[in-house]
């Protein structure tokens, strides 16, 4: 369920600091895509504490993206509030293997 809090730790991560809210709507679908791609199934977006508008992008875009099984704001010593962590859908049972990092 959405804002079920993922327990994992996120292997694939994205960093959205110093991004526009509308650069955002392209930049998320792409790195669940490729999170999707490299079979991880956990994936953190950092969009930082700022405002709150990029935070509220992200999590409008990961609650309409049918890839996204849950998320929720990421352990404190992984960012907390700064840090918004997805599971994907087929990923339910796996465990992550291997980091891999992104910028978009």
């Amino acid at each position: 369920t959405r804002g079920d809090g993922p327990a994992r730790e996120a292997a694939y991560e994205v960093d959205l600091r110093r991004t526009r809210a509308d650069e955002a709507e392209a930049g998320v679908p792409a790195a669940i895509d490729h999170a999707v791609i490299a079979e991880q199934p956990h994936i953190a977006i950092i969009h930082g504490m700022g405002t709150g508008v990029l935070r509220d992008t992200v999590r409008s875009l990961l609650s309409a993206d049918k890839r996204v099984a849950s998320f929720d704001v990421a352990p404190r010593q992984q960012g907390g509030v700064g840090v918004t962590v997805a599971v994907a859908v087929a990923s339910s049972a796996a465990t992550p293997s291997g980091t891999i990092h992104a910028c978009v």
